[in-house]
């Protein structure tokens, strides 16, 4: 499935509330954040079993649509300005299993786009040794440092925080600050504030449901 076309069907119907999962698909869970943002992860049978999939929706509609492994390395990444994907033979892959089990982990790789041209991020991730609970869900906390360069010039960095859960092999984003050297800064706050496993009400939701205002 070419996640580019996603964004030729979207946006979806107007009565739409539900993203419509592929044929031998299967949703994994759908993450409410704070920023008006709702991501649902789902895997695909005849795919490789260590990938996952993602869709995340905002208020306007389809913003975001990727693969992963499910170390959370990123493989492909579609945005409505473009692609990018992992060119092979990554230095230091993202490996979530080895911050969960060491506390902290380092990468180093490339993605590659048409659109953007070839980008290496490099940076860590750091358990904190805190967790929260969010609707009986527990979150472990994180750390996170990323740099993004081309032809050894760097064009973003950030930091902030980031939660596993482990109850569904996720890796979900928390409050960040991202500077751009052209652009100047800003922050983001996409902590996860409600879940929903398969079966229950608002999996595989389109629609974000809060921080919206009005």
């Amino acid at each position: 499935m070419r996640l580019a076309l996603l964004f030729a069907l979207a946006p979806f119907p107007a009565l739409a509330q539900t993203f419509p999962l592929p044929a031998a698909c299967e949703g994994i869970v759908t993450v409410q954040q704070a920023d008006c943002t709702v991501t649902s992860y789902f895997d695909c049978a005849g795919e490789n079993p260590e990938h996952l999939r993602f869709v995340s929706h905002g208020a306007t509609g389809l913003i975001a649509a990727g693969v992963l492994t499910r170390a959370w390395q990123w493989l492909e990444q579609d945005w409505p300005t473009g692609r990018e994907t992992l060119v092979p033979g990554a230095a230091d892959p993202i490996d979530q299993v080895a911050v969960l089990a060491n506390g902290e982990d380092t990468f180093d790789f490339e993605m590659d786009s048409a659109e953007f041209g070839r980008t290496r991020y490099r940076g860590h991730d750091r358990l904190t040794g805190a967790s929260v609970k969010v609707g009986g869900v527990e979150m472990l906390e994180a750390t996170f440092g990323i740099e993004a360069s081309q032809n050894d010039t760097v064009t973003m960095s950030a930091e902030g925080t980031e939660y596993y859960i482990p109850a569904f092999g996720i890796l979900a984003s928390g409050t960040a600050r991202f500077d751009y050297p052209d652009q100047g800064s800003f922050e983001t706050d996409a902590t996860p504030r409600a879940f929903a496993a398969p079966g229950e009400d608002g999996h595989m939701s389109i629609i974000p449901q809060f921080g919206c205002g009005g």
